[in-house]
């Protein structure tokens, strides 16, 4: 065919069928990942105000909505916590609110790391094979510990390794999952379908070109940790969990319809809903070339330190 390149032509299926075969190629599907997250004492390096265990955590999170959106199955374990954690790789929007459920309280510790454990662990639980995405803190101590784990989980699995640097250590080097050092909080987006009523126009919760925040994703995150604080009460009675609000973005890009669909009180509820309502017009979501209302649920994860 026209356009094809000398690489994308299989010379033995060609002596085959005497005729010419090229091979075509596509991003692969259905995949297994599994985050392997270190909650040890090195994760609890401050970077501004966030830790290096929270900037870990809300990066996982945001690149597991990722892969769920691409129809790829996502898990999470943790080690070095007071209880190690599991959640099974699935698929489907509704994964993000098992991880979600299942890390809201997690918190780093004095524990040190223990790749060896860790490895055990895995392998004893996920036996199909999978991309492990190890997101520790590495030092030059490490090597020969860590070695040896790797070259046991690679008979199984294939793993990348991601490790957060200390700008005390190195002030030059920028942690890739950074957002802003004036907040705690960081926020996923997520999509979640709700019935739309019989009078109103049709409520979509996944669309052709889906509704951005002004300056996409990235942006919405900046707004988001800039505007929300932590609630005097809240803070006072030690209260912490995630807030889920739930809102519609409609035609024109106006929220609308905002409330809590899920709270824990102690002014985090009426915070999450000032800050939702108090958001500029967004580029709303299209089907078939026309405006239409999507539905979006946003968690907020308050957490104090």
């Amino acid at each position: 065919r026209d356009g094809d390149t000398l690489r994308q032509i299989d010379w033995k299926a060609t002596a085959r069928k005497r005729t010419p075969i090229a091979r075509e190629y596509q991003d692969e599907r259905d995949q297994q990942i599994i985050f392997l997250l270190d909650c040890g004492r090195r994760m609890r390096s401050q970077d501004g105000d966030l830790a290096h265990f929270d900037h870990a955590l809300n990066a996982c999170l945001l690149l597991a909505y990722v892969a769920l959106r691409q129809g790829d199955a996502v898990g999470l374990a943790t080690f070095a916590s007071d209880q190690p954690r599991f959640i099974a790789p699935a698929k489907g929007q509704a994964q993000i609110g098992h991880l979600l459920n299942g890390v809201y309280d997690l918190q780093s510790t004095q524990r040190p790391a223990d790749y060896a454990a860790a490895v055990d662990q895995l392998l004893a639980r996920q036996r199909r094979r999978a991309l492990v995405v190890l997101v520790t803190n590495l030092r030059d101590e490490d090597d020969s510990e860590l070695l040896g784990a790797c070259k046991r989980i690679a008979r199984q699995h294939r793993l990348l390794i991601t490790s957060l640097r200390e700008e005390v250590l190195e002030e030059e080097e920028v942690t890739s999952t950074e957002v802003s050092q004036d907040t705690r909080i960081d926020i996923p987006v997520i999509e979640q379908e709700v019935e739309a009523e019989a009078e109103e126009p049709e409520i979509f919760t996944i669309v052709e070109e889906m509704p951005t925040f002004p300056g996409g994703d990235q942006a919405l995150l900046e707004y988001m940790a800039k505007n929300t604080k932590y609630p005097p009460l809240a803070r006072e009675n030690g209260l912490q969990g995630i807030v889920v609000v739930t809102f519609v973005v409609d035609e024109r890009g106006r929220i609308k319809d905002a409330q809590v669909l899920r709270g824990i009180g102690g002014g985090c509820d009426e915070e999450a809903m000032r800050v939702v309502q108090s958001m500029p017009p967004w580029k709303p979501g299209k089907q078939r070339g026309m405006s239409v209302r999507v539905q979006y649920n946003l968690p907020f994860r308050f957490t104090l330190r």
